[in-house]
């Protein structure tokens, strides 16, 4: 509003699409466009008691809100016409010092809209001095707001699906591109319609959660008290009203209270953001369900949902059609789409974007991250370095041209960093017969430049960053940064494929018969003799033994079959899992080259056979194999042995992963290996920063930074109360400073009371430290450590 005295707004639910409205008018006014079946301009007023309103500043109210509309408000204009001195059901307003009913909330509409709409007041105040006005729609063709209707494809059943699935090659090989994809796209949509389920659609009912039958009692006596007011408006039955819902307040609150504080003490460290985030979307009881936008096109508002959606489609197929595309590389396109892809076990085919370094003159320095390119060159003479760039540019643009790719000529600038003071000339540079802004700052990979390189802007710029979602400024600069510091081997990062289609994988045959005894209880022997008697029952599939070996700084895999030894060494920063999957990659691409039919592969690896097991990320290499040999018709199984028995090919694959790191290897290193190498260098860093802290009490507590097995408890309340006896923080050697009382001593020893006092030397409680320590003397908190 314009003032402290009172101020107006209008609450949009997050499932309603609706547009904000201008309005240039000296009243205190909000207008917004919602979309009900048709748009509505709802418009809310409120005019202060004794401001001075012409008939002029309303008409122009009227004339300035697209029709239909809808006002509401407190106009605080009392009159006969409207049943401003009754108090039956037109009353919106209860005075409580005078207890006099008002009609001073107006409701005003558009001609054609008095017969589609209902006005109704709600009996209940809620809690305020005016009652709630709902205003509904009569117009049945308004379409119920419903969420979006989506693929539970946790529920899918693939195998009907792929079954399902009916591509016909002929179309796909001998028809138009454009034939081909609505083939191929009604194709799985059609096989999805029949194996993978929906969503009902309907609008789910968002309840409190701490909403009980307390609350409604409390809510139900309020409402009796307030009819029983109406009804006789004395002040005794005032009072007594207000009594109640002052009741009805404090139990609701009380309520809320308990339930969060019940389900604070059951957060900790194993709860997930995602499950802290829903629960506290359910206490709130809002719903999230994404609303169809409005769409504002050459003036005018569009709302209605079909031609939404053919507007946004409409610009995504402009955008994304061929008539942008140059001649030149339309026809290398259509040549490139008669082209047979081979999906076999060949190497990832590079992106075209990358070779976009090539076309740079060797003068200039370009730099390339994701989808920002930077071109830059440094000359004492304006005129080389324009001329220069200039030939640059003209090299992008036929690139661009045999590429397919286009420059945003929004997004595309120029800045000249120069730190002279006289004036100088600006370069004078076209893209694509565009000329190209200079501007004075840019921002290229989370750094915003400036002309002076004076980096003034950018601490602002980072502070902006730091408080969005995301804390880091440029994943470009992190990663960068990152290996600066660390030394991470960024640059030798194995390219990871992509990931395989759900429907096609297939959980491979794993046998964990002999995890079921424990190897510290059982003897060799007992081992060896499963082991053959399980070779007797599946003599018929070829053996092959894998392992790997990791010694000092070099790793090593290899796998062995008849005889014949496969090998690899990867690199140093590998871990043992890592190289016990490449021991089984090696051995399932030896049965794809020697072409066996039926192979048991048996490792002494418990962890890469579980992530085998249930199609982990993590061995997507190996699924990807599996895959091709089952649609080849090889049967692959697996089994776990124990290592170190004394089985002839365990031990042969020991050796000879051994012997694998024997030399060292740049091989590529994971990407898992890669965030356990900077997880331990980061701990690392972090560790020594905290033996410097030796002056810090909690450094004596907790001197090495690690996990605590004490704190993985169910109870939060245990945590706390753990945590607060080790930093020697409780209310009863702590509590004076809250209450100003004077500090507390211990009465039978005559010294400050303290958690070190009263578990090492108070002899009050010398015979609980003998029942629960025996003769062991207590000279620190060593029991409140993490091993006890």
């Amino acid at each position: 509003g314009p003032g402290t005295g009172g101020g107006v707004g209008i609450l949009c639910c997050n499932n309603v699409s609706f547009v904000p409205v201008s309005l240039s008018t000296p009243l205190c006014v909000v207008a917004v466009c919602i979309f009900v079946g048709r748009l509505i301009t709802v418009c809310s007023v409120y005019l202060p008691p004794g401001g001075v309103y012409s008939h002029c500043d309303l008409a122009d109210l009227f004339d300035q809100l697209p029709v239909p509309f809808i006002i509401v408000g407190d106009f605080n204009a009392h009159h006969l016409s409207w049943g401003c001195a009754s108090s039956d059901a037109r009353a919106t307003h209860f005075h409580g010092g005078s207890r006099s009913f008002s009609a001073i909330d107006l409701s005003l509409c558009s001609p054609f809209l008095v017969t589609s709409v209902k006005w109704q007041r709600d009996d209940d105040l809620h809690d305020s001095d005016h009652f709630p006005i709902f205003i509904s729609l009569n117009d049945t063709s308004a379409p119920p707001v419903a969420s979006l209707l989506k693929w539970k494809l946790d529920c899918a059943d693939w195998n009907l699906y792929q079954r399902s699935l009916k591509i016909d090659p002929t179309i796909i090989l001998q028809s138009s591109i454009n034939v081909a994809v609505d083939h191929l796209t009604s194709a799985i949509l059609c096989a999805a319609g029949s194996s993978i389920p929906k969503s009902t659609g309907h609008p789910r009912h968002f309840s409190k959660p701490w909403w009980n039958e307390e609350c409604r009692a409390a809510q139900k006596l309020k409402q009796r008290a307030w009819r029983i007011f109406c009804r006789f408006p004395t002040t005794t039955n005032l009072v007594f009203f207000r009594r109640l819902r002052a009741k009805a307040k404090f139990v609701c609150r009380q309520c809320q209270k308990d339930l969060w504080n019940r389900y604070v003490l059951t957060i900790n460290h194993q709860v997930s953001a995602k499950k802290l985030w829903s629960k506290v979307r359910a206490f709130a009881g809002r719903p999230h369900i994404p609303p169809l936008p409005i769409l504002r096109i050459g003036g005018d508002l569009v709302s209605d949902p079909q031609r939404v959606c053919d507007e946004i489609g409409s610009k995504f197929s402009f955008n994304s059609s061929s008539d942008h595309y140059s001649t030149k590389f339309q026809k290398f396109k259509n040549e490139a789409e008669r082209t047979r892809i081979s999906l076999g076990l060949s190497g990832l085919e590079d992106y075209n974007l990358n070779n976009i370094a090539s076309c740079v003159p060797s003068f200039a320095f370009s730099s390339l991250f994701v989808d920002d390119f930077g071109l830059a060159m440094r000359s004492a003479l304006m005129s080389t370095l324009e001329r220069q760039l200039q030939l640059a540019l003209h090299r992008l643009e036929r690139w661009s041209d045999e590429n397919g790719f286009c420059f945003s000529s929004q997004k595309t600038v120029c800045i000249h960093f120069c730190r002279l003071r006289n004036l100088h000339l600006d370069p004078d540079l076209t893209l694509n017969g565009t000329a190209l802004p200079v501007v004075q700052t840019a921002r290229f990979l989370g750094i915003l430049l400036d002309s002076k390189l004076s980096f003034v802007d950018h601490p602002r710029f980072e502070q902006f960053y730091v408080t969005r979602h995301n804390p880091l400024l440029s994943f470009g600069i992190f990663v960068r940064t990152l290996s600066e510091n660390f030394s991470l081997p960024f640059d030798s990062v194995a390219v990871v494929p992509l990931g395989l289609a759900p429907w096609s994988l297939v959980s491979p045959t794993c046998d964990f018969s002999l995890c079921v005894l424990r190897k510290s209880d059982t003897l060799p022997a007992e081992y060896l003799q499963l082991f053959y008697s399980h070779r007797e029952e599946f003599k018929h599939f070829t053996p092959i033994f894998t392992d790997g070996s990791k010694q000092a700084d070099v790793v090593g895999a290899a796998a062995l079959c008849c005889g014949r030894t496969m090998s690899e060494t990867l690199n140093g920063q590998s871990s043992i899992f890592s190289a016990e999957i490449v021991a089984i990659e090696l051995a399932l691409k030896h049965v794809f080259d020697a072409g066996h039919r039926q192979v048991f592969i048996y490792t002494d690896s418990l962890s890469a056979l579980k992530a085998l097991s249930v199609l982990s990320d993590h061995v997507d290499s190996a699924l990807r194999l599996l895959v091709l040999l089952q649609n080849a018709g090889i049967s692959v199984c697996f089994m776990w042995i124990p290592s170190h028995i004394g089985v002839p090919g365990n031990e042969a694959a020991d050796m000879a992963a051994k012997a694998a790191c024997s030399v060292r290897s740049d091989a590529p290193v994971f990407g898992a290996d890669l965030l356990a190498l900077l997880r331990r260098q980061v701990l690392g860093v972090w560790q020594s920063h905290w033996e410097r802290e030796t002056e810090n009490k909690l450094f004596q507590i907790k001197p090495k930074i690690v996990c605590w097995q004490s704190a993985f408890v169910q109870s939060r309340r245990d945590e706390v109360a753990l945590c607060r006896l080790r930093i020697g923080h409780c209310r009863l050697t702590h509590g004076f400073l809250m209450s100003r009382d004077p500090l507390p001593m211990c009465v039978a020893d005559g010294v400050q009371l303290s958690v070190a006092h009263i578990f090492t030397a108070c002899s009050r409680f010398s015979i609980f430290r003998f029942h629960c320590f025996g003769h062991r003397s207590l000279l620190s908190l060593d029991v409140l450590d993490d091993c006890h």
